[in-house]
């Protein structure tokens, strides 16, 4: 059993290979709000079911029933369309009847007691409560009114939190369809006429596109990972995409700050102490590559509130503010001194302020001489914590090659490098614990910038090791996914099922 998810920019759908809509995360979503809990066909006296699901193409779900064959295609974009098509020998008329179970709450929601106010439309319904509507149709509508509650988790075995949720179901639609004439009969949900689209990450939300982190769990902006989305997006090419994510991230700043996240309803959070640093090396990466005069004086003063804030001294972290956010790493972090000093060099380069680039000339000289450590580099002054957060310094390409040489093939050794990636902490280091999020898991994240580490140092033949290892993992739990993490020892996939900053770097 497999994940998979269609995003089309507006609506975005994720269900089970098996047909099930077997989890929570399941359903038809516009972030922040759920719409749809899950939707069931029955023709005739058969139910369309995992137990008479044949297989998924990564199109089409395909049902074997009494003498026929049922082919059901989703697309997505602004709306879903549902297409049954019928192959087989049975003739004659059918009745097909579409149930489809409403449950419109908030993403951090579970099960609630909110009634649905039901309105009969020509071949359909809306349904809507005090957060939201939507339309269902494509067939004669027969009343019902069922409000039940369900644990859709009991469905599968995985190690997600799966909790009680409220399903209204508001009666069903019916269509009867004379196969002598008819193959195919169509549902739809929210439109009917729309362009299918197939967005990956990518999402439009009312302020903006931007690109969401992952799939089943993290449907909002989160700008540390929508940077490291773009970096890859702008090698690519993909500049007009990159362009309009970072127009949306940078409405939200606030006195040189940017928010770390984004909820699709327009709120945001500041919290994280790299997120700045890294939109300015994310801006400069994109204007370096598109020549965008306007967009480089557009920007400016951002860039400047940015940098004038972080203008003395090393930058310091507090509690739980930088990537490592499950961990309190307070003081001044390796990963954190890395981002800044490549964010002052890029704005110095493409503003030309000579300022900024001795600013961050100064923090890589920092880092090459008070973190060095002879072999390694440290995860903290004044701490000997042992973690691959040695990687941002070759990422940003912050250390000669006799240092890099000594970092990288640490790196590439058992102690951190395992068949799935990179583990976030040495399996030597005495707060080693592969299953903790921060302490031992091996990351997507980390295994794509080792690919451009070893790229940096004119090492091609490693990078397309770990270039392998990333398309080995693909498609373990979710079609076409890369999981977030793994278990550091039994290598377990582990996290969202398909994270942005995992997939992105192949």
């Amino acid at each position: 059993m497999k994940f998979y998810v269609k995003n089309g920019g507006k609506l975005i759908l994720m269900r089970f290979d098996t047909g099930a809509f077997g989890s929570k995360w399941c359903g038809v979503w516009r972030p922040p709000l759920k719409l749809i809990e899950y939707w069931a066909f029955k023709v005739d006296d058969e139910w369309l079911s995992p137990q008479n699901c044949m297989g998924f193409d990564g199109k089409r779900h395909l049902y074997e029933l009494k003498g026929m064959r049922v082919e059901e295609e989703v697309l997505v974009g602004d709306g879903v369309k549902i297409r049954l098509r019928f192959k087989g020998k049975r003739k004659g008329k059918v009745k097909v009847q579409m149930e489809v179970g409403i449950n419109i709450r908030r993403w951090e929601e579970n099960a609630h007691d909110r009634r649905y106010e039901v309105i009969g439309k020509r071949d359909g319904f809306l349904v809507k409560n005090e957060l939201g509507s939507v339309r269902v149709g494509g067939g004669k509508f027969l009343r019902g009114g069922l409000y039940r509650r369900h644990l859709p988790g009991a469905y599968h075995d995985w190690d997600w939190l799966e909790e009680e949720q409220s399903v209204f179901v508001p009666g069903i639609l019916e269509k009867e369809v004379d196969l002598r004439k008819v193959k195919e009969v169509t549902f739809y949900i929210e439109k009917r006429d729309f362009e299918p689209r197939e967005m990956g990450f990518g999402y439009l939300s009312d302020f903006g596109f931007c690109y969401l982190a992952g799939f089943p769990w993290f449907l909002q902006f989160w700008t540390r990972d929508a940077c490291f989305v773009m970096l890859n997006e702008i090698k690519k090419g993909n500049l007009k995409a990159v362009k309009e994510a970072l127009l949306t991230i940078s409405k939200f700043e606030r006195d040189g700050e940017i928010p770390t996240k984004i909820e699709l309803d327009g709120k945001a959070y500041y919290y994280s102490v790299d997120v700045p640093g890294l939109f300015v090396i994310s801006l400069c990466r994109y204007l370096e590559a598109s020549k965008d005069k306007k967009m480089r004086e557009k920007m400016r003063g951002l860039v400047n509130r940015i940098l004038r804030k972080r203008m003395e001294g090393l930058i310091e972290s507090y509690g739980k503010d930088t990537w490592m956010d499950s961990l309190e790493r307070d003081g001044y972090c390796l990963d954190v001194q890395s981002v800044w000093a490549e964010a002052f060099r890029s704005a110095g380069k493409v503003y030309g302020r000579a300022d900024w680039v001795r600013r961050g000339e100064k923090i890589v000289r920092v880092i090459n001489e008070e973190f060095w450590t002879g072999d390694f580099l440290l995860d903290r002054l004044g701490e000997d914590d042992i973690t691959a957060n040695a990687l941002f310094p070759l990422f940003f390409k912050q250390l000669p090659k006799d240092k890099a040489r000594k970092v990288l093939k640490r790196l590439e050794s058992e102690e951190f490098t395992t068949e799935r990636g990179i583990r976030c902490r040495s399996s030597e280091d005495e707060l080693y614990d592969p299953d903790e999020y921060h302490l031992g898991r091996v990351w997507g994240l980390l295994t794509g910038m080792m690919i451009v580490a070893e790229e940096n140092y004119g090492r091609p033949e490693k990078a397309e090791k770990y270039k392998e290892i990333i398309e080995r993992n693909k498609g373990l739990r979710c079609i076409d996914g890369v999981d977030e993490t793994y278990d550091g020892d039994s290598l377990i996939p582990m996290g969202c099922c398909k994270q942005a900053w995992s997939e992105v770097w192949v």
